[in-house]
């Protein structure tokens, strides 16, 4: 694959793991929807990589270090960095059964929704940066 093959790939990814986040808060699975909020963001920061880099991505799963990696983390407003850092516990923390229950108990229903709306912001936001 070239590199612009390489890039839509990782764009075509990152909007399949959207559209499953969305699935998956329809049916009440919180905590699936805000990991694969955290994979869409994950996907489309390795097209992001790619994009400026021209090399495929690491296999590194943090946001930030993928951010940082692809030279995006710096034109990222305050709050796009906040929220990318806070969506990596969903990532970690989620997988493991004794972190799970704890997460899900003290994450409130409502901010889901807000996580959704909050990854669209930020995949799109990147989409647009590597036109």
């Amino acid at each position: 694959m070239d590199i612009l093959d390489q890039v839509t790939y990782w764009i075509d990814e990152s909007a399949e793991s959207l559209d499953t986040a969305k699935v998956l808060i329809e049916k009440s699975k919180h905590l699936e929807s805000a990991f694969f909020c955290n994979l869409s963001c994950e996907k489309m920061l390795k097209a992001a990589y790619i994009h400026y880099s021209k090399k495929i991505p690491p296999k590194v799963h943090s946001l930030v270090k993928l951010a940082q990696m692809s030279a995006i983390y710096e034109i990222m407003g305050e709050e796009m960095k906040r929220f990318i850092n806070k969506l990596e516990v969903f990532q970690i923390e989620g997988r493991y059964p004794e972190n799970r229950k704890r997460l899900y108990e003290t994450t409130p229903k409502e901010l889901f929704s807000s996580i959704l709306q909050q990854t669209e912001e930020v995949v799109t936001w990147i989409k647009t940066h590597l036109q």
